[in-house]
């Protein structure tokens, strides 16, 4: 018996998750802690102009920084505003830098 995917699977990003990728370039995001193999802590240094429309807030200023906690697995989950307060679940940028563990600025 085989397991069904509880969403379906994508051949390519779609625009919103391409943002999200280009975004992340510019973006301070570390990783400060693993709390098991699928719970990460991270930190985004608000700093950087990362636009509303790739699905983050952009800062007003000076150096704050937030902590999110990012779940992934069969549902994706971050505690951001971006993904919390969205009517519909997509993805964040903080989601992204953990799957994608390929941008300099995501530190994993």
């Amino acid at each position: 018996m085989s397991e069904r995917r509880s969403v379906p699977y994508k051949n390519k990003p779609t625009d919103h998750d391409q943002q999200l990728m280009d975004a992340l370039a510019h973006s301070r995001l570390l990783l400060l802690s693993e709390v098991g193999p699928t719970k990460f802590i991270i930190k985004q240094t608000m700093n950087t102009d990362v636009s509303a429309s790739s699905g983050t807030e952009a800062s007003a200023g000076g150096g704050a920084s937030n902590k999110y906690q990012v779940v992934i697995g069969s549902h994706q989950t971050c505690t951001c505003p971006a993904f919390t307060k969205a009517k519909v679940p997509q993805l964040c940028i903080h989601i992204v830098c953990v799957v994608s563990h390929r941008s300099v600025s995501c530190v994993i």
